[in-house]
């Protein structure tokens, strides 16, 4: 037999057990779904971005080789170095020829981070080279690295466009390279050589090593189809290009031409999760893996499941003795009922009725109403952490008071996923703009249609209602006026500054942007229908490449200034501080494109010149040399009369 205080207290402790083991449960799992679906959708994205860079990584190189394989300079450097190499690279003609034309070709080099340029002839030979490594007059047919991958590029470019895959190469020391090829031809189509390239390392480990969306332990790997790394480990000093084997179920797959997002041990025997996805690059077939440990994924989950259950073992101890207080209060007026219902069943007759305030009646009620409440209160604990678990971080839920130290735990809980989710959407909303602007001046045609637009979208992005965009002359020493909006409604704006004169000018001499939240009233004022006002706010920001500045931006608004524009602003700077840069760099390649062809011209000139200089003196010996045979005619004549007489 159990009395009644045992029976409550034992009772009452196993459904509170039940009930709050029920709603751990109900939130880890849910928090934990909801954790792992979002890990799997950011690597996911993570890994595909990572995969169309190394597409546009590899499309502009190809471009970039196409594009010189056509140029006037390349095909006369290529048929000068082929005409002076039959005299040896030790010649005087050979050495001309490498004075002329080795100084662009190093320039090209370097302007686009390859690690050597070469041209080839016909026969293999290696006639030129920047970087005269051993390979360079040797010959890829018949020489010493006729085996090596640089000949199959050779083999290949004699064809058209080819790259050919990681292997290491022996002159290099060993050093992993890959190579570009393509065919040079003249006017009419006549093959002449093969033009090729190292491709630079360091620019796909770039690609593959960035770190956003990777956390702490999350890193990329380009492999090949003998799963042997293409790319640098993010988290190692030594070089693991074509030493580092990944053989795992993701490579399996990805080569398998799989795609998708799964559990697995990596090649160190760790839980991770793992993205992949097959990348064929010009025959080449490569593939893309990123993962991240899963005690990072779900360290958060556990986190909050020891929070829980902390708070869990509290309220349970709270329980016990509340209830334990409780059953003593209440085991009174029922020994009095038992007693009297003990004398009924002796056949003793009385009238069964218990006092209220002899049997303390009235708690018996608040009791129940206690219960009741404390039953409605935990069904609201409960709907609200499910509401949680599946993502709903809006949820209403009332502390019973101000002891209530469960409701206050998830409030705070909430609180804090209310402010990761801010987090995540302002993240999502500077990646999307950054994405959107980067699109934009991807397909501009111009630099000033690429400021106007990227001014256009800024403005629309941070609400703004003027700005202008400026951009650095380095030969005038000038900051220039690209693109403005809203200010000749208002004012005559500048057009142009001197670095330290003006905001503008200050901006770009301190290197540093210029907030301000109180507007002069010489400022502009935004003209409507209903009056003038200033603006609340101004941005001067610099568009740094490198610590080299490109541009300006100014910016002014009548809407919230917060933090979160200062930074989109940040990373739109930097984004159109690289689009200046590399409009510039074309422009300055057309020009010496430009320049090349006219001095192509002006030597074409002096040839022309200088052989019909050469063909009136012909003409002049000639006369010359039958004037003297007249002469020689003459003067044996003459001799033949004194003679005779």
């Amino acid at each position: 037999m159990v009395s009644i205080k045992q029976f409550l207290l034992r009772s009452t402790l196993i459904s509170s057990v039940v009930i709050v083991l029920i709603l751990l449960s109900i939130s880890f799992f849910s928090a934990r779904y909801f954790l792992i679906d979002r890990a799997k959708n950011q690597l996911e994205v993570v890994n595909m971005q990572k995969s169309a860079s190394l597409k546009l990584f590899f499309q502009n190189h190809k471009n970039l080789l196409t594009h010189l394989s056509h140029n006037p300079y390349i095909l006369e450097a290529m048929q000068q170095y082929t005409a002076a190499y039959d005299s040896g690279v030790s010649s005087q003609a050979y050495r001309g020829v490498n004075e002329k034309y080795h100084p662009y070709l190093k320039n090209v080099m370097d302007e686009f981070g390859y690690y050597d340029v070469f041209l080839t002839n016909l026969e293999g030979d290696l006639i030129y080279t920047v970087m005269h490594e051993p390979d360079f007059n040797t010959n890829l047919i018949r020489g010493p690295y006729s085996d090596q991958n640089i000949a199959r590029a050779f083999q290949s470019g004699k064809k058209g466009y080819n790259l050919v895959d990681f292997e290491k190469y022996r002159p290099s020391n060993d050093e992993p390279a890959s190579f570009i090829s393509i065919p040079v031809k003249d006017e009419d189509a006549i093959l002449l050589g093969v033009m090729m390239a190292q491709i630079p390392q360091d620019g796909i480990d770039a690609l593959v090593n960035t770190e956003y969306g990777m956390g702490e332990t999350g890193q990329s790997y380009l492999i090949g189809s003998d799963k042997l790394m293409r790319s640098q480990s993010r988290f190692e000093t030594d070089n693991t290009v074509l030493s580092r084997k990944i053989d795992t179920q993701a490579a399996d797959r990805a080569i398998g031409q799989e795609k998708g997002v799964a559990f697995i041990d990596n090649f160190e025997g760790i839980r991770v999760l793992s993205a992949f996805e097959p990348l064929q690059v010009d025959g080449v077939n490569y593939y893309i893996i990123s993962e991240i440990h899963s005690s990072e994924i779900l360290n958060a989950v556990y986190q909050l499941a020891f929070l829980i259950l902390i708070f869990t073992l509290a309220i349970l101890v709270l329980i016990y003795f509340y209830y334990l207080w409780f059953a003593n209060r209440l085991s009174l007026p029922l020994q009095f009922l038992a007693y009297q219902f003990e004398r009924l069943s002796n056949g003793e007759i009385m009238q069964l009725s218990v006092s209220s305030k002899d049997h303390k009646i009235l708690e018996v009620d608040r009791l129940s109403q206690a219960s009741d409440q404390l039953v409605s209160h935990l069904k609201d604990v409960v709907v609200f952490t499910k509401s949680i678990g599946q993502g709903k971080v809006n949820g209403q839920l009332h502390a019973k008071s101000e002891a209530d130290e469960l409701t206050a735990a998830l409030l705070s809980m909430q609180k804090e996923l209310e402010e990761k989710r801010d987090v995540e959407r302002i993240q999502s909303w500077m990646s999307n703009g950054k994405s959107q602007l980067s699109n934009t001046l991807q397909f501009a045609t111009s630099l000033k249609e690429g400021l106007a637009e990227s001014l256009r979208f800024i403005l629309k992005e941070v609400v703004g209602v003027m700005g202008a965009i400026y951009f650095y002359d380095e030969e005038q020493d000038v900051i220039l006026l690209s693109s403005a909006y809203a200010y000749n409604r208002v004012k005559k704006i500048d057009r142009e500054f001197k670095p330290g004169i003006g905001l503008v000018g200050q901006c770009f001499k301190e290197r540093q942007k210029i907030v301000m939240t109180e507007i002069p009233d010489h400022y502009a004022k935004i003209t409507s229908a209903v009056g003038e006002s200033k603006p609340k706010w101004l941005m001067i920001m610099p568009a740094k490449v490198n610590n080299e500045i490109y541009g300006i931006i100014e910016i002014a608004g009548l809407s919230e200034f917060t933090s979160e524009k200062i930074a989109f602003l940040e990373e739109c700077s930097s984004l159109i501080g690289n689009f200046i840069r590399a409009t510039k760099a074309n422009e300055t390649n057309q020009r010496l494109l430009q320049l090349s062809e006219k001095q192509a011209m002006q030597m074409k000139e002096q040839e022309e010149a200088m052989r019909q200089q050469i063909e009136e003196l012909s003409a002049t010996q000639e006369e010359y040399k039958r004037n003297e045979m007249e002469y020689l005619k003459t003067i044996e004549r003459l001799k033949q009369n004194i003679i005779s007489q």
